[in-house]
C-alpha cells in the first residue's frame, strides 16, 4: 500500500500565570511527547517541529507545534487521539495546559461514499460556551433518569439487558440525523411530556392538559464554523461503546420546532391499530424555547430561557460510538463541508439558566434583575457617575450624557454578542468591575477617544472569531497598541468637512438585540437635522437569528408579528435611554429598516 503523509497542529495556550517558563515548557514538552508516543502505539511514522510561539495581532498567543505523520491508512487516527487525551488525563493537566490538535490535511479523511447515518441514539444534547478549554454548559437535553426507570422496568420484567427497546416506546429518546448531502445536515429528534393550554369543547375554554411534545432541532450547514470532537470523556460509564462529545461551533443559533399530539388523538389511533410511530403533529411550529432540561422539577436549577440557546455559541451532542464510526462521521463532514475538524478534551461545568439568568446576579434589585448596564445598577452607576458626572452647566451635562450613550452603548454591543462575552465578564462581579476598571484608566489617563476606538475594534474581533482569549486582556493590548502608534480613531477633519457622520444600528431578531459597531455614513437631510452628535438617531432592522430576512416558510408567522409589536409596542431600552420615536420607515429592494430617535 502507499505509504501516505499529512500534517497536523498541536495548540497550547501561553499561560501567563506561569512566571516560570521552565514549567510552561515542561508542559509543552509533556504534550508533545505523549502525542508522539501515542500515535507511534497505533504504528504511525511521526516528525514533530520544534514548538514556536504564534498569534494574531492584539490576541493571545499560544504555542504551536507541526507534527507531520506518515502511514498507509489513517483510519486509525481517531483511537490514537483518544489514547492521548486519556494518557493527559492521567497527568493531572488543568484543561488549558492540554494540547487541541487541528486538522491540516485533508488526507486524514477518508473518502468513502456515506449520504446518512440514521437513528443515532445520543446521551445528550447541550447549549454552551467553550473558554479556557472548559465547555460552560448553559442548557441540557437528557433523560437519564425516564431511561434508568426503563432499565429498572426490563430488570423487574426479567428482559435481558441488551434487548432493544419497543420501536413503540419513543417517548424520552434522542436520535439523531445526519444527512451529509442535505442543507439540513444534523437533525435532532426527541419527545417530551409537558402541560399544554388545549381548548375542552365540553366547556368551551382552555384547560391544562399534559400532552405528547415532539421537539425537532436542525443544524444547517451552512452555519457550522468549525467541529470539535472530543472523543475520551473520563466520566464515561463503563458502556459497551465509548461515549464522545462533538463540539458544533455555529453562526447562529439551531432551528428549533415543536409540535404536541393529545392523549385521545394518540388513544384513537391505537384503537384504529394504527402505528403509534406514524403518529406526528400536523403543525410543527418554531419556537424559542425548550422546556425540558436534565431533569423536570428542578425549576430553582434550571429554567427555560431563549437566551440559553440564542446567546450559546456551541452546540454539543453527546454519543456512544465507536473509532470507526467516529472517523467515518468526521470525514463526511469534511468532505461535505469543508470545515475545520480539531480534537480538544473540554470538560463540563453547569453553568445554567435558573429562574434568573446567572449573569449578573449583583444587579437583582427588589426580585427584578437588572441589565448591568443599567445607571441605577450597582458597580455600573459608581463607574458613570467617576466619568461624567452630573454638573450644573446644560452644555457641560449635554457632552457628558453624550459621552455616557457612547461608552454604555458600545459595553452594551459587546455584551449582546452573547455568551462568549458575558461568560468572561458578568459572571462574576469582580471580573466586572475589572472590566470597568481598564476602561476607566484609559479613558481618565491616557486618551478617551482612543479607549472608545479600542472598545470597536474589540467587537469587530469578537464578530470575526479570532482567538482572543481573556476580552479584558485583548482590550488592553488593543489600547496599548493605539496609543503607542498614536490611533484615536472617529472622523478625519476631511470626513467631517465631506458630511460624513457616525451612525449606529440596532438589529432586532426573536431573542436578541443585537448592537452594531458605529459605521460611518454619508450625512442625510434627517441625519444632519436630527443627530448632529450621533447619538439623537439609531438605524434599526428586523432580521432572523441567522441575520436572513423573517419569512413565515422558516420563522413562522406568528414568530414575526410577535417579535415585531413587541418592540414597537412597548420599545426597548438602548444605552440607559428608555425613550424613542419611530420617526420614518424605509423600503428598499434589498433591506427593510426604520430609524428611531432617541
Amino acid at each position: 500500500m502507499v505509504q501516505q503523509t499529512g500534517w497536523v497542529k498541536l495548540e497550547i495556550p501561553l499561560v501567563e500565570s506561569h512566571t516560570d517558563k521552565t514549567l510552561q515548557h515542561k508542559i509543552v514538552a509533556l504534550n508533545q511527547k505523549l502525542f508522539v508516543e501515542s500515535l507511534r502505539t497505533y504504528l504511525f511514522d511521526v516528525q514533530p517541529s520544534q514548538p514556536h510561539l504564534v498569534g494574531e495581532q492584539d490576541c493571545e498567543e499560544y504555542y504551536e507545534i507541526d507534527v507531520q505523520i506518515a502511514c498507509e491508512s489513517f483510519r486509525l487516527f481517531v483511537a490514537a487521539v483518544r489514547n492521548f487525551y486519556s494518557r493527559l488525563f492521567r497527568e493531572s493537566l488543568r484543561p488549558y495546559e492540554k494540547a487541541n490538535i487541528v486538522i491540516v490535511s485533508p488526507k486524514f479523511f477518508s473518502n468513502q461514499l456515506v449520504c446518512a447515518m440514521s437513528d443515532v441514539p445520543l446521551t445528550a444534547i447541550y447549549f454552551g460556551n467553550v473558554q479556557g478549554n472548559v465547555f460552560m454548559n448553559h442548557w441540557e437535553v437528557s433523560f437519564l433518569n425516564e431511561q434508568n426507570d426503563r432499565i429498572r422496568r426490563m430488570k423487574r420484567s426479567k428482559q435481558q439487558m441488551h434487548r432493544v427497546v419497543p420501536q413503540a416506546d419513543k417517548l424520552y429518546q434522542l436520535k439523531a440525523e445526519f444527512e451529509f448531502d442535505k442543507n439540513d445536515l444534523l437533525t435532532i429528534h426527541f419527545r417530551n411530556r409537558e402541560m399544554k393550554k388545549i381548548m375542552d369543547e365540553r366547556v368551551n375554554e382552555y384547560r391544562n392538559q399534559e400532552v405528547t411534545m415532539f421537539y425537532t432541532i436542525l443544524v444547517k450547514r451552512q452555519h457550522i464554523r468549525r467541529v470539535v470532537c472530543d472523543p475520551y470523556l473520563p466520566e464515561d460509564p463503563s458502556d459497551a461503546l465509548p461515549q464522545v462529545r462533538l463540539h458544533f461551533d455555529l453562526n447562529c443559533p439551531v432551528l428549533v420546532r415543536n409540535g404536541f399530539v393529545t392523549d385521545a388523538t394518540m388513544k384513537d389511533n391505537k384503537k384504529g391499530r394504527g402505528d403509534p410511530d406514524s403518529i406526528f403533529p400536523q403543525n410543527m411550529q418554531r419556537t424559542l424555547l425548550i422546556r425540558r432540561g436534565r431533569q423536570p422539577g428542578l425549576h430553582n436549577v434550571e429554567w427555560p430561557n431563549p437566551l440559553a440557546i440564542a446567546d450559546s455559541p456551541f452546540f454539543t451532542i453527546q454519543f456512544p460510538t465507536t473509532a470507526e464510526n467516529l472517523y467515518t462521521m468526521l470525514s463526511r463532514f469534511k468532505a461535505r463541508t469543508s470545515i475545520s475538524i480539531e480534537f480538544a478534551s473540554m470538560p463540563v461545568v453547569d453553568v445554567l439558566f435558573g429562574r434568573h439568568n446567572p449573569y449578573h446576579r449583583w444587579a437583582i434589585k427588589e426580585n427584578r434583575q437588572l441589565v448591568p448596564t443599567d445607571y441605577e445598577a450597582p458597580v455600573y452607576s459608581d463607574f458613570i457617575n467617576k466619568l461624567w458626572p452630573r454638573v450644573l452647566d446644560s452644555k457641560g451635562n449635554d457632552a457628558n450624557r453624550e459621552r455616557r450613550f457612547a461608552f454604555t452603548y458600545l459595553i452594551e454591543a459587546l455584551i449582546s454578542r452573547g455568551a462568549v462575552v458575558k461568560d468572561q465578564i458578568l459572571l462574576d462581579v469582580q471580573c466586572w468591575i475589572r472590566f470597568l476598571q481598564i476602561i476607566t484608566h484609559y479613558y481618565l489617563n491616557v486618551d478617551a477617544k482612543m479607549c472608545e476606538a479600542a472598545l470597536e475594534d474589540l467587537i469587530h474581533m469578537i464578530d470575526g472569531r479570532k482567538r482572543i482569549g481573556a476580552i479584558y486582556k485583548c482590550l488592553v493590548k488593543i489600547c496599548d497598541t493605539r496609543h503607542k502608534n498614536r490611533l484615536a480613531g472617529g472622523l478625519t477633519e476631511d470626513e467631517l468637512r465631506e458630511g460624513y457622520q457616525r451612525v449606529r444600528k440596532i438589529v432586532f431578531t426573536p431573542t436578541r438585540i443585537i448592537y452594531i459597531a458605529p459605521e460611518t455614513l454619508m450625512g442625510n437631510r434627517v441625519l444632519r437635522k436630527y443627530d448632529s452628535d450621533g447619538t439623537k438617531i439609531l438605524r434599526i432592522a428586523f432580521r432572523d437569528d441567522d441575520n436572513m430576512k423573517m419569512r413565515s416558510s422558516k420563522t413562522s408567522d406568528h414568530l414575526i408579528t410577535k417579535t415585531v409589536s413587541k418592540y414597537l409596542t412597548y420599545g426597548v431600552i438602548i444605552a440607559g435611554w428608555p425613550n424613542s420615536i419611530f420617526l420614518i420607515k424605509e423600503f428598499s429592494k434589498l433591506n427593510c429598516s426604520a430609524v428611531l430617535k432617541l
